[in-house]
């Protein structure tokens, strides 16, 4: 009856410390999770383009963000790892952003971004597309929830955009 009574103990204080645990249901290899993004699909140009997001990885092995940057009439901008610091390896919120150049030929022009977040098994999110148009606007404002993250840059998403004309090869031109 003792060991019975002492295998019970031992087993419901097993089960009771094991279901106390914050990881308990976590399995390694988890995927990171894109809870919410924001980008303004209209810019100025000369406007840096700054694209939200709100991430986290349940296992807490996020090591970066993948960016390819596209713009229209140009080859594709080389694909751009932004690393995340130690502390962002669970959750991250903050902003990517994209110099703009302000010569006024850009206006209509558009650019598309598509990102991933990706942890050291190489497990990555859903992607995430963005599309940008420049027009001569006012701004948009910031939605009142990307406030905070408004202050806190993870880095760039490639180097400026500028026209076509100002160097960038164009599609069908030797690429």
């Amino acid at each position: 009856m003792k060991r019975r009574m002492s295998l019970v103990l031992f087993l419901s204080a097993l089960i009771l410390a094991c279901a106390g645990s914050k990881d308990f249901d976590v399995l390694p290899g988890n995927q990171p999770v894109v809870h919410d993004s924001y980008a303004p699909s209209v810019i100025r140009p000369g406007t840096p383009w700054r694209v939200y997001l709100h991430a986290e990885d349940y296992d807490g092995d996020m090591k970066e963000i993948v960016a390819l940057v596209t713009q229209t009439g140009t080859a594709p901008f080389p694909t751009k790892i932004v690393k995340l610091k130690d502390q962002d390896t669970r959750e991250v919120a903050g902003y990517l952003w994209l110099a703009t150049s302000n010569d006024l030929r850009m206006l209509g022009d558009r650019v598309e971004a598509l990102l991933v977040v990706r942890d050291s098994r190489d497990n990555t999110s859903e992607p995430l597309k963005f599309s940008l148009r420049f027009a001569y606007q006012a701004p948009q404002e910031i939605p009142e929830k990307w406030r905070g993250p408004a202050d806190r840059s993870l880095g760039a998403l490639s180097s400026e955009i500028a026209a076509p004309s100002q160097g960038r090869p164009t599609r069908g031109k030797g690429l």
